[in-house]
């Protein structure tokens, strides 16, 4: 059990097979600011070791990670008294990191939580961003234009905040609620220096 005396977390656990969290839990995504950057994977995943972010992966052959010994000093969560199970048996909620293999080009990362996208040049909603997104899948290299301003962007191009985004590359800590915890400078600056990109984070649910 890792703990940190700082804020109370609520108990969180997953089925010990590895399939993902109840709907309402979530996930802290990290992701390239540039959703078509794709890192060493081999690089990213041993500078992440070496830092002590994740530790060994927790079934052979799948990039599911252990939370390492200082997952606590690299990502930040709110409240009083933290207390993390890097095992899924303890009292704590089951902390782990997914490291999926890239994508051959940028997807989606959405969520129940996800909500209309803006526009950076009018602040616009795209509230039918649904519709596009399921046509986008059979045509990736069309934009979507804004109803506001007439501008178009490729759907990575609109503003999604903290909830979702797009890329080739993510780190998924598992389970945490969106807001719960924050990467913090010195986990952003690891993912830079390990892969040579800046790096983003939202949060997804379900």
């Amino acid at each position: 059990m890792l703990d940190r005396e700082s804020a109370a977390v609520p108990h969180v656990h997953a089925a010990a097979n590895g399939s993902r969290p109840a709907a309402g839990v979530g996930r802290l995504v990290l992701t390239p600011t540039d959703p078509r950057g794709r890192p060493g994977m081999r690089l990213l995943v041993g500078q992440l070791t070496e830092a002590g972010f994740i530790g060994a992966p927790l079934w052979p052959g799948r990039p599911i990670y252990r939370v390492g010994d200082d997952f606590l000093a690299l990502v930040s969560f709110a409240g009083c008294a933290v207390r993390i199970d890097p095992t899924g048996e303890g009292e704590g909620p089951w902390c782990r990191v997914g490291i999926p293999r890239p994508s051959a080009r940028a997807r989606p990362c959405l969520g129940h939580n996800t909500r209309a996208p803006r526009c950076h040049e009018c602040r616009s909603r795209l509230e039918d961003w649904p519709r596009r997104l399921e046509l986008w899948h059979s045509q990736p290299r069309s934009g979507w234009r804004c109803d506001g301003c007439g501008v178009v962007r490729p759907p990575w191009g609109w503003d999604w905040g903290r909830r979702g985004g797009f890329g080739r590359t993510f780190v998924e800590v598992e389970a945490v609620f969106p807001g719960e915890a924050v990467p913090t400078p010195a986990l952003l600056d690891l993912l830079t220096r390990a892969s040579g990109l800046s790096w983003r984070y939202f949060y997804v649910q379900g």
